[in-house]
């Protein structure tokens, strides 16, 4: 069995390790996004989407730098890119050195399945905030609440002269 060289298993380690620092950022920015949403603090979560787009370009950066160290990784053990899971890399890594890099490989799936929640809580908080404003606009216009111009049937609708409307848009 080919044992991993101490460098590229340190490279891992260091990268696992801000790989879940900035797991944890996300997730921290997520729920407090949730928290804005609630609450309708409108320009906070703004604020927090600008800090998220940062920490999700930093993100990008991380994957550049994994996917370099998975060609490295694969390169020395001698198999294809494809075939390298992080299961794999344990396997040849000094055995006071695996529980290690495991418990990083644990933290980080933990991390990344509660952030998945997160982030749909937040979708779908979203997406009822927007079923809310689509529903006052088609009461106030008198539009069809689904806001795509078009009545059931097919036809297009002139959204500003429908029946229905609480404001007059004629003058």
């Amino acid at each position: 069995m080919v044992a991993l060289d101490a460098k590229l298993i340190a490279a891992w380690e260091g990268h696992l390790r801000q790989e879940l620092s900035l797991h944890r950022e996300l997730l921290t920015v997520t729920d407090d996004k949730i928290e804005a949403l609630i609450r309708r603090e409108q320009e906070r979560f703004s604020d927090l989407v600008e800090v998220e787009q940062e920490q999700l370009q930093t993100a990008r950066q991380l994957r550049l730098r994994r996917d370099r160290l998975r060609a490295l990784t694969a390169q020395e053990l001698g198999i294809a890119i494809g075939d390298l899971r992080f299961a794999r890399v344990l396997e040849h890594v000094a055995e006071d050195d695996r529980p290690r890099l495991a418990e990083l490989q644990d933290t980080g799936k933990e991390l990344l399945r509660r952030l998945q929640r997160s982030s749909e809580k937040a979708m779908a908080l979203i997406r009822a905030s927007l079923g809310l404003v689509s529903d006052t606009l088609a009461a106030i216009t008198g539009a069809s609440p689904e806001g795509d111009g078009y009545t059931r049937t097919g036809r297009e609708q002139d959204r500003l002269t429908q029946a229905g409307a609480l404001v007059s848009f004629q003058a």
